[in-house]
């Protein structure tokens, strides 16, 4: 029994470590934990704005920028990612709770309501610039625009 068990615990965490290495870096939902993963690696973070099941820019720019493979090296080197998002559809609503923080985060960083939106911000929540999503530009011009907005 000890022998069954202890392959199942293997087969689960192997399962878990594989879903994160297709998944890429995993996005923050808690503003409070991004600061604080921020302060402990001294790095910016990354507020990403998005109705992931409604904007059409939004589900683009996820996945042919924040999927993309030299993205998610870059991203687990350097940010920490924070997910900010609407979704429309009632079979996607976030729980109450999140729902009020991403409110929160919008009225602060996004009043205007762009989507998608990207913010970066150092670990105490000062703005250091933003931008939005272009089609035109590549996954590697996307991160010379992050690394030169950060080393400012």
């Amino acid at each position: 029994m000890f022998k069954t068990t202890f392959k199942t615990v293997q087969a689960v965490l192997a399962l878990i470590f594989l879903s994160n290495l297709l998944i890429g870096q995993t996005f923050q939902h808690n503003i409070d934990e991004a600061k604080k993963i921020a302060t402990e690696n001294n790095r910016p973070i990354a507020l990403v704005f998005s109705g992931s099941d409604w904007c059409k820019p939004c589900i683009q720019m996820r996945s042919t920028i924040l999927e993309d493979d030299t993205f998610v090296d870059f991203a687990n080197r350097k940010l920490v990612l924070m997910e900010v998002d609407f979704p429309y559809k009632k079979a996607n609503r976030l729980p109450k709770k999140q729902r009020a923080q991403n409110e929160k985060l919008a009225d602060q960083y996004n009043p205007k309501g762009t989507f998608p939106l990207i913010v970066l911000t150092d670990a105490q929540g000062e703005v250091k610039g933003e931008f939005s999503y272009d089609q035109r530009l590549s996954v590697d011009q996307y991160i010379q625009h992050i690394e030169t907005i950060m080393a400012n």
